[in-house]
C-alpha cells in the first residue's frame, strides 16, 4: 500500500520522540548508505531499504515482516535479505526497540 505524504506525516507526528529522532537522523542515513555499499545494493534498492526501515519504525509494516519485504522487493537471496536485516536491526532498530 502507497501512503500520501499528509498520512506519513500524520504516523510520524504520533511516535515517541526517539523514533522520530531515529528516522529523520543523519546518522540513521549513514548506517543505511554504510550497509547499501557493503552489500552492492544499486541506488534504488539502497532508497527501497531505507523505506522499508522507515515503514517499520513507522508502524507500518511489522518487524517481522521486514526481511521478507527487503528480499522481495529488493530481489535478495535469504542469506543476504537476513544479514542485510541484521545490521539494519543492530544499528538501528535496537537502539529504539522500547520506543518501537
Amino acid at each position: 500500500m502507497e501512503y500520501t505524504k499528509e498520512q506519513l506525516r500524520e504516523m510520524f507526528g504520533k511516535l515517541p520522540e526517539e523514533v522520530r529522532y531515529a528516522i529523520a537522523s543523519e546518522d540513521t542515513s549513514i548506517i543505511l548508505q554504510h550497509i547499501a555499499k557493503k552489500y552492492n545494493l544499486h541506488i534504488d534498492q539502497g532508497g527501497q531499504l531505507a523505506q522499508e526501515a522507515t515503514y517499520v519504525m513507522l508502524g507500518i509494516t511489522h518487524p517481522n515482516q521486514f526481511v521478507a519485504n527487503i528480499q522481495n522487493k529488493l530481489n535478495l537471496d535469504t542469506k543476504t535479505a537476513n544479514d542485510i536485516a541484521s545490521e539494519v536491526n543492530s544499528g538501528i532498530f535496537l537502539p529504539i526497540r522500547e520506543s518501537l
